[in-house]
Formats: C-alpha cells, sequence, structure tokens
C-alpha cells in the first residue's frame, strides 16, 4: 500500500508510535523540535534583532541574522525534552523487539559535538544512537535512499515535526510509516527530565 492513500500520523507523544512486534524495525527519528526543543528561542532571538540592530523582518538581511542568533542561541542554551517520558518508553519497546532507532536530523555534521552534548542535557546517551546528518542541501528522503540501508527491514518507521521534509521521504519511500510530533505546549515542562 502507497503512502500517498496513507496520510501522516499526527502525533504529541513519542507513545503514540505503533510499533509492530515480528518485524525487522528501523525507526529514524529528527532531532530538533521532535525531541529537543528551546522554548524561548524564537521570542529571544527576535526580540535581540529588533533592540540590538534596530530593525524588522522586511529588512532584506533580517531572515539570514535571524537563523544565525538561533544557531548561537541553540549552542548556548541548553535544549529541553518535548517528552522525555514517551521517547523512554518508546525505547524501551523498540529495545524489547529488537528494533533499532536512528536520528536524522537536517543540522550539519560539523555540530556533532554540540548536538551529542544537547542529547546528553535532555537523558538521552548519544553513545545509544546512530546519529546522520543531512545538512541543509539534501532531503531526508534522498539522504535516506543514499546513506541508509533499509535491505531486509520490514517496517521503518519516520518522525519529524517538519512537513517538507515528511514529504521528501514519502515521495521516495512510500513504504515507510510517517508520523508527524507536535508537541502540545504544557509537554515541554510537565516531561522535564529533573537533574
Amino acid at each position: 500500500m502507497s503512502n500517498i492513500l496513507s496520510p501522516t500520523i499526527v502525533i504529541s507523544s513519542f507513545e503514540q508510535v505503533e510499533l509492530r512486534k515480528n518485524k525487522k524495525l528501523l525507526v529514524l527519528c529528527d532531532i530538533d523540535n521532535t525531541i529537543l526543543h528551546f522554548p524561548d528561542c524564537d521570542r529571544f532571538c527576535e526580540e535581540f534583532i529588533k533592540e540590538i540592530y534596530l530593525f524588522g523582518k522586511n529588512e532584506p538581511q533580517y531572515d539570514k541574522i535571524l537563523e544565525h542568533l538561533k544557531n548561537v542561541y541553540k549552542q548556548v542554551i541548553p535544549p529541553i525534552h518535548t517528552d522525555y517520558y514517551g521517547f523512554v518508553s518508546m525505547i524501551t519497546t523498540i529495545n524489547e523487539i529488537n528494533g533499532k532507532l536512528m536520528f536524522l536530523t537536517a543540522r550539519h555534521s560539523k555540530t556533532d559535538s554540540w548536538t551529542r552534548k544537547q542529547l546528553q542535557q535532555i537523558g538521552v546517551n548519544p553513545k545509544d544512537f546512530t546519529i546522520h546528518y543531512s545538512g541543509s542541501n539534501m532531503t531526508k528522503g534522498w539522504y535516506i535512499k543514499k546513506h541508509i540501508n533499509l535491505d531486509g527491514i520490514e517496517d521503518v518507521i519516520f518522525i519529524d515535526d517538519n512537513d517538507l521534509f515528511i514529504t521528501s521521504v514519502k515521495d521516495l519511500h512510500p513504504q515507510i510509516k510517517c508520523y508527524k510530533f507536535e508537541a502540545e505546549n504544557n509537554i515541554y515542562y510537565t516531561n522535564r527530565k529533573e537533574k
């Protein structure tokens, strides 16, 4: 059955991901805004531009400066987990059925050290997972096609918050079941792992 007929499943917790037993399973999971969240990033960076640069969204350089500030913010401010307990539950089930989870992020590979640090900050041991970096020059659908071997895998699940990435995966891999992660606002705080 083609994913053209199967809509993307919208979830707000990783516990909603259907993990089938007796299937060779691979879960590909995004990082930013799917498990990592920076709740004040947008507001802070937009206010910073307004107060320091003294211009608004209509200026031609606004988007470039905003993207740069967001990257700096994310390197300095610790993230919180979008759904810590749901993620732990999903990982436990994946391990019980001998499945595998890999991260697939649009970050560049040069961010590997701070990506691993941020995963540790939310209680995820990055040594337990393979992390793939697609960067901004390749869609996640093409990255999977070129770099992730799906031979022999019976059940592939893709979890992301970004519609464009989900569409790229569905277009090239109709056999992959896609989930769109939309965390509820209160989940960011109620599921934060206490240190």
